[in-house]
């Protein structure tokens, strides 16, 4: 017999790991904080989406934004918001970057047309039994040039992979 109610949390408590989807996580906006000498603030906000038929509590998360093979900024936040089934929602998200990181990537841009990036980290999610750890992690390649310099370049799936709530 099933153990577990219709509840919305103890649905996603209980949902195995094969019945849940990925996430999907999109970095939509990037603002400067404070600034300093040595380190500068970013503001990232996060568009987080949720395939499931059921809302995920998303209570913090930490990252990691490596970008051309190098650890760029690190970030962290205590916000708390609720993944609505089938939807999305933005997570603003505190980093914090060293001006010579800064710097160093804006001297290689002329050096290439594209930028890999990789964001990686831990998502705390809420669920009756307590918080738990979900580690993520996704990459991704874009273009610096405009669309009529850029290589046509054969059609891939979009990279957006996050991680498992369960």
């Amino acid at each position: 017999s099933d153990v577990c109610s219709s509840d919305l949390a103890v649905a996603t408590a209980c949902a195995t790991v094969d019945d849940v989807k990925s996430s999907i996580v999109n970095l939509v906006d990037t603002r400067m904080g404070q600034t300093g000498l040595l380190n500068q603030e970013l503001i990232l906000t996060l568009r987080v989406g949720n395939p499931n038929d059921f809302e995920i509590p998303l209570q913090g998360l930490a990252l990691e934004i490596d970008v051309n093979g190098r650890k760029l900024t690190d970030g962290l936040s205590d916000n708390s918001v609720t993944l609505p089934r089938l939807g999305f929602a933005n997570v603003e998200v505190t980093a914090t970057a060293s001006t010579l990181s800064i710097v160093r990537e804006l001297l290689s841009l002329g050096e290439t047309a594209s930028l890999d990036y990789g964001i990686s980290g831990t998502a705390y999610v809420g669920t009756p039994f307590g918080r738990r750890a979900v580690p993520y992690d996704q990459t991704g390649k874009f273009s610096i040039l405009p669309p009529e310099r850029q290589r046509r370049a054969p059609k891939r799936d979009r990279d957006t992979t996050i991680f498992k709530t369960i």
